[in-house]
């Protein structure tokens, strides 16, 4: 009897929504939203200038920034876009906001393919956003465009040892 009433009680205790899912997401209050907003560590607009597949459904991509919200005001930046949905990556020319994350001990800004935020409500927390300059200091990044594939995809390899 104990087992049977074990599973019911495991069975209803399970969360419609996974730690990670974009369902998690979808109906934020605005408190819980300013508050996700708060984590993350860039918010920008930019239109996509190259995609690379890493393999495993994730992607670097190199992106023109015009806009931004929150983080270092820089013209390019690269990111790596995880995609544990499966949708396509963005394709290049594609304009879009990113809401990026950074990890510990990791080259880049990682994104995700969930719509996670709301844009206008993440406009009224921050504001209009600032215009990025055509001669805006870039970061430093040092294989960004002069490394090739090749060369990237083995510095991905090692860091992830």
């Amino acid at each position: 009897m104990k087992m049977p009433l074990g599973l019911v009680i495991l069975f209803f205790a399970l969360a419609p929504a996974f730690a990670h899912s974009c369902a998690a997401f979808e109906n934020l209050s605005d408190r819980e939203h300013e508050e996700k907003l708060r984590e993350t560590d860039a918010i920008f607009e930019g239109e996509v200038a190259a995609v690379t597949d890493l393999g495993d459904r994730s992607y670097l991509l190199e992106i023109k920034v015009s806009r931004v919200w929150k983080g270092d005001k820089t013209r390019e930046i690269t990111v790596v876009y995880g995609n544990p949905c499966g949708t396509p990556a963005p394709a290049t020319g594609e304009k879009r906001i990113v809401y990026a994350f950074g990890r510990k001990n990791e080259k880049y800004l990682t994104v995700d393919c969930c719509p996670s935020f709301d844009d206008a409500r993440m406009k009224l927390f921050y504001g209009a956003g600032e215009p990025v300059a055509e001669n805006a200091a870039q970061a430093p990044n040092e294989d960004a465009p002069a490394a090739g594939f090749w060369s990237r995809l083995w510095k991905q390899i090692v860091s992830f040892f």
